[in-house]
């Protein structure tokens, strides 16, 4: 079994290769063993949804997140931007400006 920075550069690559189908199996993998969605691995399957055409189980992962940085954010309205969602991207930014302890990023 993959430890979770292994899983995360597997997230990585999959995001790269751009394969929904492959996407898909990986996160029923992750499912499937119980890895814990933390907010590194978190933020790398918005990514890979994201980058695989699939922006609401990007969501999905995303609202099912206990935890997220500015990082986890970032990538969600990016995924929102990449998508052409620019209304759901400055909702999400709006949003993240009312959690006091996050600031955005350069």
């Amino acid at each position: 079994v993959p430890d979770r920075a292994a899983i995360v550069t597997i997230v990585n690559a999959c995001a790269k290769l751009g394969a929904l189908h492959k996407a898909v199996i990986l996160h029923d993998y992750i499912r499937l063993m119980n890895f814990p969605v933390g907010v590194i691995l978190g933020t790398a399957l918005i990514d890979m949804h994201a980058k695989c055409g699939n922006v609401d189980a990007a969501r999905q992962v995303f609202d099912s997140m206990k935890e997220r940085n500015v990082i986890t954010w970032s990538a969600m309205i990016a995924a929102y931007g990449y998508h052409g969602e620019a209304t759901k991207a400055l909702e999400l930014f709006q949003m993240m400006m009312l959690d006091r302890r996050l600031s955005p990023n350069d």
